[in-house]
């Protein structure tokens, strides 16, 4: 199994954030195993990211995505692979529970655009953010 890391956002091509995550993410797929073979950073274009993920998909068989999944309109991932795939949004429960506690423990109150954060794409594998 091969894969591709990609990462989305603006603020990561202005150069405003680095890109820690995509380091993260290759050195545990390598330490299990898994070759990455190429790490792409794209803009929050929803075209910029549809045309990352089908060249993505055409070269491995594993492609990770992280960044432009927010409550913020700039956040278009996953309208854009939605439409690049034809698949559905469907409401992701545990992720809803993950999202409400960390709020809850902030003391801040969770609001129905927070929970549009749990609704992926059908057939996706979500994993968990523990970090952050």
């Amino acid at each position: 199994m091969k894969a591709v890391i990609i990462s989305i956002g603006d603020e990561l091509l202005k150069g405003h954030r680095l890109n820690t995550n995509a380091s993260f993410i290759a050195r545990q797929l390598g330490s299990i195993g898994i070759p990455v073979i190429r790490i792409i950073t794209c803009s929050d274009d929803p075209q910029s990211i549809r045309d990352s993920v089908s060249s993505a998909l055409e070269e491995s068989e594993a492609v990770l995505m992280t960044g432009g999944l927010g409550p913020t309109n700039d956040d278009r991932t996953r309208k854009s692979v939605q439409e690049l795939l034809g698949r559905k949004l469907v409401f992701d429960e545990p992720s809803c529970e993950r999202i409400a506690e960390r709020f809850r423990r902030r003391r801040r109150p969770v609001s129905e655009v927070m929970k549009s954060q749990a609704m992926v794409i059908e057939g996706s594998v979500v994993i968990p953010n523990t970090k952050g």
